[in-house]
Order: structure tokens, then C-alpha cells, then sequence
């Protein structure tokens, strides 16, 4: 039986895991695209980026915790702060043009590295650690934290590549639009 900070993290997680970011757009992408297949190692790089990142960041509690507790309000306000500028960002950013991306397959190599270089990865991953790991924190606890926060996300952008593959098959039938046709 799980216990509730176990049920916490799972939630939260999950939670986070299924929320459109960087990982699940072209993971929809790629399923309305009909790359599937092609698609795996970069879910599978992007998954492997999260459980690094996030193993780390929890093994770095520990240090951050016996160097002043404090650091968490710190990073606390970086993150909010962050947060709001990449809200604002969006609501700035203007869509290109048909034609203006390129037809490339992506690897691991390319889905692990927008795990690690994305600031967000960090911030959640240390303001999580803080919150459901209690201390101290040893390597496997910290191994285990993160893969399982990667295992989650590799189940979340799976779901997110077969809507967008679903999403395709739908919308390209004409048969499913014929419901709106009236005969007079």
C-alpha cells in the first residue's frame, strides 16, 4: 500500500508530467505527423534527461539543506519568477509561417538535451526534491527519485504522441465530418 507522500509524488508528478511543455508538444507533433516509430528514442532521450536532472537535484537537497535551508525561498522566487516570464513569452511569441520548419528525425541525444538545458526541468525538480524527500538523501534514493519522475514522463509524452496521432487520423477522415452535412 502506498503511503501519502508516495500518492503525493506520484500525483504531482503526474500532474507535471502531462502538462504541455517543450517534451509533450513535439511528442504531439510527432504522432500527428505519423512518426510514431521514429519517434522512441527521443522519448526515450527526453525521459533519461528528466530522471538525470531531477536525480540530481535531489541529491543536491542535501548539500543545500546543510548550507542554509533558506535557499529554498530563494529558489522558490527564481522559479515563480521565471514562470511568469516564460507566460509572458508565450503570450508574446508569434506563429511562423507553413513551411518554415524542417523534416528532421530526432534522436536521444537531442530529447536529453532539452530535458537538461531547460531551466524548468531544474527548478521543478529541486522545489520537488524539497518537498517530498526528507533528509538526508542517499544516492539511491536519489537515483530512484528521479527515474521515477523520468518513467512518469515517458508514460506522459507516450500519451501526449498517440493523441497527436489520433488527433491526425480523425481530423484527415472526411467521413467523420459527414455528421454536419444536412441533406435538404
Amino acid at each position: 500500500m502506498l503511503d501519502h507522500l508516495t500518492f503525493a509524488f506520484v500525483t504531482f508528478a503526474g500532474t507535471l508530467a502531462v502538462s504541455p511543455g517543450p517534451l509533450n508538444l513535439i511528442s504531439l507533433m510527432f504522432g500527428a505527423s505519423r512518426n510514431t516509430a521514429r519517434a522512441a528514442p527521443f522519448l526515450l532521450g527526453g525521459a533519461a534527461g528528466f530522471g538525470v536532472v531531477w536525480s540530481l537535484t535531489a541529491a543536491s537537497t542535501d548539500v543545500i539543506a546543510q548550507i542554509n535551508p533558506a535557499i529554498f525561498d530563494g529558489v522558490k522566487l527564481v522559479a515563480i519568477a521565471y514562470f511568469l516570464w516564460l507566460a509572458w513569452g508565450i503570450l508574446q511569441t508569434k506563429i511562423p509561417h507553413e513551411g518554415a520548419c524542417t523534416e528532421r528525425q530526432p534522436g536521444p541525444v537531442p530529447g536529453f538535451l532539452l530535458a537538461v538545458l531547460n531551466p524548468q526541468t531544474w527548478l521543478t525538480g529541486v522545489l520537488s526534491a524539497g518537498l517530498f524527500l526528507t533528509q538526508p538523501v542517499g544516492p539511491m534514493t536519489s537515483l530512484t527519485f528521479g527515474f521515477s519522475y523520468g518513467g512518469i514522463v515517458l508514460v506522459a509524452s507516450t500519451l501526449w504522441l498517440l493523441t497527436g496521432h489520433l488527433g491526425q487520423h480523425l481530423l484527415c477522415r472526411p467521413a467523420i465530418f459527414s455528421i454536419f452535412r444536412y441533406s435538404t
